[in-house]
C-alpha cells in the first residue's frame, strides 16, 4: 500500500472515529500488530495504565513506533457537561508508553500520518517531542514536534 493510501485509509478510519465519538466510547484505533497474546497483553497494559502522562515529557524525544486512540467520555467540572475526546497512548521504540487526552495531539497526529503515513509504514521510529503551545491566558495545547 503506497504512502497516499495509508493516509487516505487513516482519514477514513478518522472520520469513522470522530462519528463513533457521537455514538460511543469503544472505537478506537491501533497502528500497531495484536497477533500475538504477548501483543495483546501488551497493548491492553498500556491501555489499562499507561507509563508516563505526556505531558510531563515536554520537550524530551520520543522515538514514536506506535499510536493507539479511542473515544472516552470527559465530564467538564464546571458545568457538568459530557462530551467525547481523544485518548491517546503513544509508544516508543522500546515500548514504553505516553498518554493523554488531548484535541491538540489528536490533530497532530492527523497531519503526521498524512505527512509520513501510519507507524505500520514507517522503516523505522519517528523522533517526535512534545510541545506546550500557550493558547491566551489560561489555555495551553500540547502538540508534537517531528526531529
Amino acid at each position: 500500500m503506497s504512502e497516499q493510501n495509508t493516509a487516505v485509509g487513516f482519514i477514513e478510519e478518522e472520520k469513522a472515529l470522530i462519528a463513533g465519538m457521537a455514538e460511543a466510547s469503544t472505537v478506537s484505533y491501533y497502528s500497531g500488530k495484536t497477533e500475538t497474546a504477548d501483543d495483546k497483553k501488551a497493548l491492553f497494559n498500556a491501555t489499562a495504565n499507561a507509563e508516563h502522562k505526556l505531558k510531563d515529557e515536554i520537550n524530551k524525544p520520543i522515538k514514536l513506533k506506535n499510536v493507539y486512540v479511542e473515544a472516552i467520555e470527559v465530564t467538564n467540572e464546571t458545568t457538568g457537561e459530557v462530551s467525547k475526546c481523544p485518548r491517546i497512548i503513544l509508544f516508543d521504540d522500546k515500548g514504553k508508553t505516553y498518554s493523554c487526552v488531548s484535541i491538540g495531539i489528536y490533530n497532530t497526529l492527523r497531519r503526521l500520518f498524512a505527512t509520513f503515513g501510519t507507524p505500520d509504514t514507517w522503516d523505522k521510529p519517528l523522533t517526535v517531542v512534545p510541545k506546550l503551545i500557550s493558547k491566551g491566558t489560561d489555555k495551553n495545547i500540547l502538540t508534537l514536534e517531528v526531529q
